[in-house]
């Protein structure tokens, strides 16, 4: 294996950050655009030698999520194989809650897993909210006085 080609296709990623859905364990524009780097200079290799390279390449698109607003929940981008059924799924955290799929602005799904055709490209926003606070029946407190706690008076 040429060095050109090493340093397209080798990566330091494990099972183990796939598993954890860390930095390393989840694929994004870069790996997508290293894939496509590493298909084109074969491409080129192979019609060096005669053969023809035609046909798409990468028959994955890339599904790319954003939270709003940020750190009120958990959404990740993902690579999808083009024509079969993907699923972008959320969950809040921090006393938010879902609320919404959008895509340029308009309202997409309201269902946590949200499941489409991956034909494109796309960019996914994953929507949170504050829930509405309950009603406890408590109207309001007020300090009436001071008491001092601990051992009886003797």
């Amino acid at each position: 294996m040429t060095e050109k080609l090493r340093s397209v296709l080798v990566t330091d990623r494990t099972q183990a950050d796939v598993d954890a859905r860390n930095e390393k364990g989840t694929y994004g524009e870069a790996d997508l655009n290293r894939v496509l780097r590493a298909c084109s200079w074969l491409a080129g290799k192979l019609e060096g030698y005669g053969y023809s390279a035609a046909g798409e390449f990468f028959p994955a698109v890339l599904i790319h999520v954003t939270v709003r607003p940020p750190g009120s929940g958990r959404a990740e981008s993902m690579l999808a194989y083009r024509g079969e059924t993907a699923a972008a799924r959320a969950s809040g955290g921090g006393g938010y809650e879902f609320s919404r799929w959008e895509e340029n602005g308009e309202t997409v799904s309201t269902e946590e897993a949200y499941r489409f055709t991956a034909d494109r490209d796309r960019e996914l926003v994953a929507v949170f909210d504050v829930p509405p606070e309950e009603e406890s029946g408590v109207v309001g407190l007020a300090v009436v006085g001071r008491a001092k706690v601990g051992k009886g008076i003797g």
